[in-house]
């Protein structure tokens, strides 16, 4: 959970002149934790089950309209649950990590990159199934 905070703190800091500070932060708290969440999901499916990917039968059945708006839900979901969380411990948070070790180490574009690299793995993992038809 640490690491979340710090995420949030970061982004909370390098958005801190906007109007829309927390709103933001969260949006891109959020976003990490969706492509982190695929990408592990998608990783765990082809380890386990390399041959055929599980999700299609899980899904089989279920019309492509459903399955959108449950990816969608997941993301408000996660968006409102971050809002609310962070919307109270703001001030903590910031208080804690200000005077923070990690700050003379780790850079607020290193988590813009890892945001790309989620995003990439997640893409990546996708494409490769769907080249060799999984």
């Amino acid at each position: 959970m640490e690491i979340i905070n710090y995420i949030f703190y970061i982004s909370y800091m390098r958005y801190k002149k906007q109007d829309t500070t927390i709103y933001t932060a969260v949006l891109h708290l959020s976003m990490i934790e969706y492509l982190f969440f695929c990408g592990v999901t998608l990783l765990i499916n082809s380890i386990l089950y390399p041959q055929e990917l599980l999700l299609k039968y899980l899904l089989k059945g279920i019309s492509q309209g459903v399955v959108n708006l449950c990816v969608l839900f997941i993301g408000f979901a996660l968006i409102l649950i971050n809002y609310f969380y962070y919307k109270k411990k703001v001030l903590n948070i910031e208080e804690k990590y200000r005077s923070c070790n990690y700050n003379k180490w780790v850079k607020a574009w290193m988590f813009f990159v890892f945001d790309l690299v989620l995003l990439l793995i997640a893409i990546l993992i996708f494409k490769l199934r769907r080249l060799y038809n999984v």
